[in-house]
């Protein structure tokens, strides 16, 4: 599918090659630009200042985890807005505890439905045009 007005370009940092894969599956058939990152130091390489619109990345990435690796984003001045993914959030990340802004939490396991409605929630709060698919 053709990247329509609105589209995103997204970075998915997942750990497992499985969920990776079908992740980017999905958000290339909602007409997404995707690219995939297996570990938080290819994360840490790979986004620049404006390179991506929005990361969605796995709490439970491996060292360092996702959390730890918005943190290093945010000390570099890389205000990316996010998707933290994970089967279980500690209470202190429910909480907001450690959170940097524009993180939002989306809760394993999902429905391509809801991993849809998470990135327009995403889009209203970040005040980006809603999705037009290109025919």
């Amino acid at each position: 599918m053709r990247r329509g007005q609105g589209s995103l370009h997204i970075c998915v940092a997942e750990g497992d090659d499985g969920v990776r894969r079908i992740l980017e599956l999905a958000l290339r058939h909602f007409g997404h630009q995707v690219e995939g990152c297996a570990l938080g130091t290819e994360v840490l390489q790979t986004l620049e200042p404006g390179s991506f619109d929005l990361l969605m990345i796995d709490l439970q990435l491996g060292i360092p985890n996702g959390l730890e690796v918005l943190t290093q984003l945010y000390s570099k001045g890389i205000r990316i807005p996010a998707i933290l993914l994970s089967s279980r959030f500690p209470d202190r990340i429910l909480r907001g505890q450690g959170v940097p802004p524009n993180v939002s939490l989306l809760l394993k396991p999902f429905s391509l439905d809801r991993l849809e409605r998470s990135i327009e929630e995403h889009r209203r709060y970040q005040g980006i045009p809603p999705f037009e698919a290109c025919p």
